[in-house]
């Protein structure tokens, strides 16, 4: 609501709910009638809270639009990838604290930042979205999704933030990659970036980066989304899944 009311922004919403797996009667000829009641419930459900969605939505002064939408689990990571395609943000909430519901949470994540093409803003339930931000750290290494993220964060950048530069790494590492010519890109636009440098090794950079990000305060983590296609299937870097996995701060990715 915050983030729809600054940017005057549409907000399109999507409400999904896991259907179970279709199952048969014990002669393989009809759908199980409790299985068509609970499609049933789940979708009165689904309506409900949706309209109450739209209604909060509205009585804040936003102009939106809200979808009940019936999933699958195999078509959880597609469907909401393909939704966030026509958007300039899309907002998703972090890790939730119930176990059984982070298997839907990170099918929802990967879809959207794998799938959609747009820039993902991570925002924990519990916590208080300051916008716009006003300190950020930047989670910087030379490849195309660090660019990537970079480049959605610069209308963020500019509007006087603190900017600092995070790269983790062991000294020789980063010693091959210099920093300079990325603080004298964002000073082209007009961002005074401070550059920090936290030794650490590979497996630790991800925790390394929130461990920092709190204990400056800061606001909001930008960062490149990593990922591998494993059995058609989309899995997180290990920093990438540190970050939206632990980080209780908002983080902005994209691929």
């Amino acid at each position: 609501v915050k983030v729809a009311k600054a940017e005057s922004a549409h907000v399109r919403a999507q409400y999904l709910v896991q259907m179970p797996s279709p199952a048969m009667d014990p002669y393989g000829l009809l759908a199980n009638p409790s299985v068509i009641q609970l499609y049933t419930d789940l979708r009165a459900d689904n309506e409900r809270y949706a309209l109450a969605l739209h209604d909060r939505l509205r009585s804040a002064g936003i102009t939106a639009s809200v979808e009940a939408i019936d999933v699958f689990a195999e078509a959880r990571a597609s469907m909401v990838g393909h939704g966030a395609q026509l958007a300039d943000l899309a907002l998703v909430p972090a890790r939730p604290a119930d176990t059984l519901q982070v298997p839907c949470w990170r099918d929802l994540a990967i879809g959207v930042l794998m799938r959609s093409g747009r820039p993902m803003l991570m925002v924990p339930m519990d916590k208080e979205l300051p916008w716009p931000p006003q300190r950020i750290c930047v989670a910087w290494k030379s490849t195309r999704e660090s660019s990537r993220a970079l480049y959605d964060a610069i209308p963020l950048m500019t509007r006087g933030a603190t900017v600092q530069v995070l790269r983790a790494g062991t000294a020789a590492s980063l010693a091959k990659d210099p920093v300079e010519p990325l603080l004298t890109y964002l000073s082209h636009h007009g961002i005074k970036a401070e550059s920090v440098d936290l030794d650490t090794s590979a497996a630790l950079a991800g925790q390394a980066i929130v461990d920092y990000a709190l204990s400056v305060h800061a606001d909001l983590i930008v960062a490149g989304g990593y990922g591998h296609s494993r059995l058609r299937e989309w899995v997180l870097g290990g920093v990438s899944r540190q970050l939206l996995e632990n980080s209780g701060i908002p983080v902005l990715m994209s691929h």
